[in-house]
């Protein structure tokens, strides 16, 4: 199917058994979800979610790898992104396979497992600049989510304008911080300030929690050695060209449907490449230990939307791992986001992302000393641009072509303008300090 076309986005529930779809003329980005679990999601044609036969085998085959993760110790795992060639994956036992039985009914009660953070512990953060529709949005998605948080703190970048304030005054159940200082990092850490949860979770304004989420993100911390998680970000629509290209050409935010666990033997072996950190997840979904801050601090005001552009999450990432922390991607845990509708703010997403992709890896240098982050800026990024990018835009018919990778480009080459974040003499000079635990 074309990346051009616009999407129906389909929920399927399988409990009653094979769904049946509603009727229309769209192709489809479907997800498939068994009590609250967000199980696989696909894209089918019009005429394959209208054929029923073809319809079931593409749902058993999306199911399996997310089912065979969740019920058995082995086989069917997800790795992380590597470089260097991963072990051969075991297969499940023989026996555990035959005497499969009710596998949809067994993820239930996988799921009734306990959390080492109490909800109550929780402080959700939602920083907002303008967009008082969305932040609406997303307060009354908070508002529906069982369990609810222990508080929710609204940091507004831009408090001259009143929206914000009215919004969070109608909901009643929020913390309204201002913050004057433009900068998407510099209003994280004074939500984290001013928040008073072990646990500090973000979501973006123009997201909106499922149901479930908190409970699930909260039980990817069950081991103390995990000090930050993400979780899984689906799209709340696909009606306009740019939503459509951001989710299917790039990438989108998701990170598939199976657990991924970061640590050690991941980043070590890779820091002579690059570490692919950006790969943990979205920062629209992702959740800190308090304890992470008092470890590597604070985001890197020098980095994120209204700095360079983005990578302020990917950067505290590495700081968590390169400190002996671990991070943890869990699937289970959903936001619905709202892609940029046209295709002029998503050129500027492109050329931000890549600049500030750029930026961080300089930063990643000057606090670490890993070589790896300036092969990658200096050399595999631009290799990967001209390559792979160029080689498969140059293969479309003029009137596919998007625009993204000459916003790209120009990105890269404005992200190597900050190679002084780069120098050891600015190592942390902007960094913001850890808050005291509470």
């Amino acid at each position: 199917m074309s990346v051009f076309e616009p999407l129906d986005v389909i929920h399927l529930d399988l409990e009653p058994g094979v769904p049946t779809p509603p009727p229309g003329e769209r192709d489809a980005f479907v997800v498939l979800w068994w009590r609250g679990l967000a199980l696989a999601h696909l894209e089918l044609t019009r005429a394959e979610l209208d054929n029923a036969p073809i319809l079931a085998g593409a749902i058993s085959e999306a199911l399996a790898p997310a089912i065979g993760a969740r019920l058995f110790d082995t086989g069917f795992t997800q790795q992380p992104p590597s470089r260097v060639p991963a072990a051969t994956e075991a297969a499940p036992p023989l026996a555990d396979l035959l005497g499969l039985r009710s596998p949809l009914e067994r993820l239930g009660a996988l799921d009734a497992g306990s959390r080492a953070v109490e909800p109550s512990d929780a402080s959700v953060i939602i920083c907002t600049r303008g967009r008082p529709h969305d932040l609406a949005r997303a307060l009354e998605a908070l508002r529906r989510a069982e369990p609810a948080p222990g508080e929710i703190v609204v940091v507004d970048n831009e408090p001259a304008d009143p929206g914000a304030r009215e919004v969070v005054e109608r909901f009643g159940d929020a913390v309204y911080v201002p913050e004057r200082t433009p900068g998407l990092s510099v209003a994280r850490n004074t939500g984290i300030r001013a928040a008073s949860g072990r646990v500090i979770a973000f979501v973006d304004d123009d997201t909106a929690v499922h149901e479930h989420w908190l409970g699930h993100l909260l039980r990817g911390l069950e081991e103390p050695r995990v000090l930050a998680v993400t979780g899984l970000v689906l799209p709340a629509q696909l009606e306009t060209r740019a939503q459509v290209v951001f989710e299917t050409a790039m990438g989108g935010a998701s990170r598939g449907h199976r657990r991924i666990d970061f640590g050690q033997e991941f980043f070590e072996p890779q820091t002579g490449f690059g570490v692919p950190v950006w790969a943990i997840g979205a920062g629209a979904n992702m959740a800190f230990r308090r304890e992470a801050f008092d470890l590597v601090g604070l985001f890197d005001e020098r980095l994120g939307a209204g700095a360079t552009g983005c990578s302020e999450d990917s950067e505290l990432w590495y700081r968590i791992l390169a400190a002996g922390g671990q991070c943890r991607y869990v699937p289970d845990s959903v936001v619905h986001h709202w892609h940029r509708r046209d295709m002029g703010a998503l050129r500027r997403q492109a050329h931000d992302y890549m600049r500030g992709h750029v930026a961080a890896l300089f930063v990643q240098y000057a606090n670490h000393g890993h070589r790896g982050n300036l092969r990658r800026a200096l050399f595999t990024v631009p290799k990967h641009l001209v390559f792979n990018r160029a080689l498969k835009e140059l293969a479309l018919e003029p009137s596919e072509r998007t625009g993204t990778l000459a916003a790209e480009a120009r990105g890269y080459l404005a992200g190597l303008l900050e190679w002084r974040l780069a120098l050891p003499s600015r190592r942390s000079t902007r960094r913001s300090t850890a808050p005291t635990a509470s």
